[in-house]
């Protein structure tokens, strides 16, 4: 899935999430702009040419010192988080209008048909474990989709570790007849409604 960020008037592009939430490490700002104005001229191609979106509506910080240094902090927090994932695999009220934002220092995630309000700081390591949520909530939901959509008896296995050899061997033997699948999520086990924690059954 291909992500851009856009604070408008400022957009921020970076391709798939793959760094996992444990390991947030963020590195030194490495001098790269990530970070470019959006216009009433090129918003739509930019909704268009992404899957998701992210949006930091602001107030034009205008000839403040005080006000140009916080957005200048705000806008390196964001360089920050698009760098972090990118390692990974405007003022302009009209286009505010036209995305449906009208409450100034927000920001918002576009994805799919869904807009999503961040409602926590505007720090870098605060931002991306929001996004890694929201991006989990919303494939979860779609594999739920998936699953309504089988017909064949399923086998769903939830396990504390990665040690399920007995379950691969199992899921070997009975392939295609049978299909299995494994998950390290605890709330995947609730949303599943399965009876236990090592429990296996047929959904």
């Amino acid at each position: 899935m291909k992500w851009t960020w856009v604070v408008v008037a400022v957009l921020l592009s970076f391709c798939g999430l793959s760094l996992g939430k444990e390991s947030l490490d963020f590195p030194e700002y490495d001098g790269k702009d990530r970070v470019h104005d959006l216009n009433a001229k090129n918003y739509k191609s930019v909704m268009k040419k992404y899957d998701a979106m992210v949006v930091y509506y602001h107030d034009h910080p205008g000839s403040s010192r005080v006000a140009q240094r916080q957005f200048e902090i705000e806008e390196l927090a964001l360089e920050l988080v698009a760098q972090v994932l990118d390692e990974f695999e405007d003022e302009d009220v009209g286009v505010a209008k036209k995305l449906g934002l009208d409450e100034s220092d927000s920001i918002f995630i576009f994805i799919e048909d869904e807009v999503i309000e961040y409602d926590g700081e505007l720090a870098a390591d605060t931002l991306v474990e929001f996004i890694y949520d929201v991006r989990e909530d919303i494939i979860f939901h779609r594999e739920l989709k998936g699953f309504e959509n089988i017909e064949e008896d399923i086998k769903f296995g939830y396990f504390k570790s990665h040690k399920f050899e007995a379950f691969a061997d199992a899921a070997e033997e009975f392939h295609p007849h049978i299909k299995f699948f494994a998950t390290f999520n605890p709330k995947h086990d609730c949303s599943f409604s399965l009876v236990s924690l090592v429990d296996l059954k047929k959904c």
